[in-house]
């Protein structure tokens, strides 16, 4: 199989913030039950210790090269798509329901093994609970998601985790409840990332704007769980106050989880990337990437766009506050996208170019040295839910008969 990287959520226009003087992180096994107090004056929780001086970064020693089974395929963002690829086959949730799609198979087969059943309740095996279906993820043999289980007092949002046949679904940890009057707040998304053994996550629930309300039910504030005992949460990082949570773009590469964080300052809204060294127990702050649309990690080294000059693509590797001009996109080919895909074999930059008859939609994909290898044509009505090193991966509703039709890169 491939390392697949994924497009899963809506292209980011993402800022960032300090939180330079965090204290040592806190351990606790009962996260989940922060929501039962009471709304207001929650108090933040600490994250780990924040290096703001490369000079002090500490090396990884692990094997950075990429694990297929445990290692996150890094989602990126086109569309609300909850999808993952794994070799030829599409896993998908629609409508509230897991959907198996293969590639050279003209069917849409539901992830139920139960007979006579009708898909749309608890006891199927396919069906997701709530509105926070947010996130599909295959991940060492199993599909894990998030769905919100509404009880009379208490809403729980919930991780999950599902064979890969749909035989047996187990709740793996309480991500965060509502409880009682905390239920008529704001109960908003989830984001959330598998990388190497952990859960990484950050999410709105039930908390308010204010900044006494800001924090409450864990809200805002990036977690993480060991898959081994998902039961204690460790805080990596609490967001800034006023910070949008849906801003926040997780790539995991190697032993780092990067993440951004957005702040508005006086000349506009601004973007920190961090990294948090898994091996070290530290969050590193890397770079200032400005008015930031969209990045992407390939080894190590970070390549992003700015909303104010959309056509240049910039490369830094964290350790130098100063970043290169990789290159200037052509844009004369049409208006281009705010989002950057790369891996291994490139970066790819999407365009719409308007014509007579509609707009047509074209990826052109570049080397390292700035220098266009080809392009290719988004199929008419075709979800992208994803690419690898040979394929994008187009899809229609994944409920029709349509093959996954896949398209092969330059």
């Amino acid at each position: 199989m491939k390392k697949i990287i994924l497009i899963l959520c809506c292209i980011l226009c993402c800022c960032a913030c300090s939180n330079g003087n965090q204290a040592k992180e806190e351990k606790s096994s009962d996260f989940k039950s922060v929501a039962k107090k009471e709304v207001g004056n929650t108090e933040i929780p600490k994250g780990v210790e924040i290096v703001t001086d490369a000079a002090k970064f500490i090396a990884v020693k692990e094997d950075q090269e990429y694990q297929e089974q445990t290692d996150a395929n890094n989602h990126v963002q086109e569309g609300a798509v909850n999808a993952d690829i794994v070799g030829d086959t599409l896993y998908c949730i629609h409508d509230n329901r897991i959907f198996v799609k293969k590639q050279n198979e003209n069917t849409a087969t539901i992830l139920c093994s139960k007979p006579d059943c009708l898909h749309n309740e608890a006891s199927c095996t396919a069906y997701i609970e709530g509105a926070h279906n947010a996130g599909l993820d295959y991940y060492d043999g199993a599909l894990y998601y998030v769905d919100d289980f509404d009880q009379e007092d208490s809403i729980e949002l919930r991780f999950m985790k599902s064979s890969s046949d749909g035989s047996v679904r187990d709740q793996v940890c309480i991500l965060g409840t509502i409880m009682g009057l905390d239920k008529e707040h704001t109960c908003g998304s989830v984001s959330w990332i598998l990388h190497r053994g952990y859960l990484y996550y950050i999410y709105e629930l039930g908390n308010g704007v204010t900044e006494d309300t800001y924090y409450n039910n864990g809200s805002n504030c990036i977690w993480r769980r060991s898959l081994d005992d998902p039961e204690e949460a460790e805080c990596i990082m609490p967001l800034t106050f006023g910070t949008n949570k849906g801003l926040v773009k997780f790539v995991a590469d190697g032993s780092y989880l990067y993440f951004t964080q957005p702040e508005v300052r006086v000349q506009g809204r601004e973007s920190m990337l961090y990294r948090y060294n898994t091996e070290s127990d530290q969050v590193e702050e890397l770079m200032n990437l400005g008015m930031l649309s969209d990045y992407a990690i390939v080894n190590h080294e970070i390549y992003y766009k700015t909303l104010e000059e959309p056509e240049k693509v910039y490369r830094g590797d964290g350790t130098s506050k100063e970043p290169e001009i990789l290159f200037s996109a052509d844009q004369s080919i049409g208006i281009l996208y705010n989002d950057i895909l790369a891996d291994e074999k490139g970066i790819v930059l999407t365009y719409d170019i308007p014509e007579e008859s509609g707009v047509r939609t074209i990826r052109c994909e570049y080397d390292f040295s700035g220098n266009k290898i080809g392009e290719i044509e988004r199929p008419e009505d075709m979800i992208c839910y994803g690419f690898d090193d040979r394929y994008f991966y187009y899809d229609m509703d994944p409920t029709q008969k349509e093959q996954l039709y896949c398209v092969n890169r330059p």
